[in-house]
């Protein structure tokens, strides 16, 4: 306990003296929300989710993207899709074709499964999966490079009750040929099996359409169906989206995330102008936070690049001093974890202070001065 206050007092001064040196640039430590839920999703529709905003910094955004795709989802734009730790199990929203936007297409019919790769995306770049391409989901959550933590990559990845991985999710139902004869038709909004409708007269609340050609309720069949803020079709979820890839989206807010079908600023550290280097994972806008040890200053010359802010130490060697030769898991340079850092005029490690001393209790004593008082040894 003592140790760690000593770790938290020894960031603090850090802290402030690289405020002191860089002003209100200094990149901050990225602080990664639990997955909240889509509070904008509509009524049993399949989601990650999406927590509050943050506003975007000031600086011009170069438009480029390193993860485009076309796996759609649903969220109302503003909202923030959080990835790092995803923890909901549904079916994240979308398409998981890659071809394109998909337009007036008819929810129910065949549908591609998600990815079977789990791979994190190229370090350094995306932020989907963590900051700086890191892989930062936590388990059972695997990493798609499209989509971000996912539930599933592929149909192993799933139960007896729900056998097939749809963008990332597992479902009962991918397409109608997944249903029994008794619940024929795939619903797109949940992805389960129904007995189908002859006509809209027998769908309701959020899904009003009836494709009696498929037997399934949807929001939508065509992006006729759809207006205002979220103009194009979903055909997978069959219900209305901000975006279906990034050309459907604004300058302001040029990248298409895929998963939650809204535009945000960036996808990728290639998406963020110099002034604002890194694309923050759990709001999806471009920060100052720091991809490279050139983004830093003294005291804190080293990028902790799995968090995105500047450090002190990553190893013992960005530690020179023999006062201080230690990189201690806080990433400060400290005098000792162990004694075996130690000197023999001072060869006991206070691990609450992370400092040599003479003695931590008498026995380390030598008959001569057995006593240890204030971690020196005295008759």
């Amino acid at each position: 306990m003592i140790r760690s206050s000593w770790h938290r007092m020894g960031a603090a001064l850090v802290a402030l003296a690289v405020h002191a040196a860089c002003g209100s640039d200094a990149p901050s430590l990225l602080t990664a929300p639990p997955d909240t839920g889509d509070s904008n999703a509509d009524a049993g529709a399949v989601g990650t989710g999406d927590a509050a905003a943050r506003p975007a910094p000031d600086g011009s955004v170069d438009g480029s993207s390193a993860a485009d795709g076309t796996v759609p989802g649903d969220a109302d734009a503003g909202a923030t899709d959080a990835v790092v730790g995803d923890v909901t199990g549904a079916v994240t929203d979308g398409a998981a074709s890659e071809a394109g936007p998909t337009t007036d297409a008819t929810p129910g019919g065949d549908a591609a499964s998600s990815s079977d790769s789990g791979a994190p995306p190229d370090a350094g770049s995306g932020a989907l999966c963590g900051i700086n391409g890191t892989n930062q989901c936590v388990a059972p959550r695997v990493c798609d490079p499209t989509l971000g933590c996912v539930a599933c990559a592929s149909d192993a990845q799933c139960g007896a009750a729900t056998p097939f991985c749809l963008v990332g999710a597992c479902v009962a139902c991918r397409t109608n040929a997944d249903c029994p004869a008794s619940a024929p038709a795939c619903f797109p909004k949940d992805h389960t099996c129904n007995p189908g409708c002859t006509s809209s007269a027998q769908c309701g609340g959020g899904t009003p359409i009836c494709d009696p050609s498929t037997g399934i309720c949807a929001e939508c069949a065509s992006n006729a169906d759809c207006a205002g803020g979220k103009p194009f079709c979903d055909s997978t979820n069959g219900r209305c989206v901000e975006c279906l890839s990034s050309a459907d989206c604004p300058t302001a807010a040029p990248q298409c995330l895929l998963r939650a079908n809204r535009c945000v600023q960036c996808l990728a550290n290639a998406d963020c102008p110099s002034s604002a280097p890194v694309c923050d994972p759990t709001t999806f806008t471009c920060t100052a936070q720091c991809a490279t040890d050139a983004q830093c200053r003294a005291p804190t010359p080293r990028c902790n690049t799995s968090q995105g802010d500047c450090v002190q130490c990553l190893v013992d060697a960005d530690c020179p001093t023999a006062a201080a030769a230690v990189c201690a898991p806080s990433h400060l340079c400290v005098q000792c974890l162990t004694d075996a850092s130690c000197t023999a005029a001072a060869p006991r490690c206070d691990t609450g202070k992370d400092v040599c001393v003479q003695c931590l209790v008498d026995a380390d004593c030598p008959s001569t001065a057995p006593n240890c008082n204030g971690n020196r040894c005295e008759q």
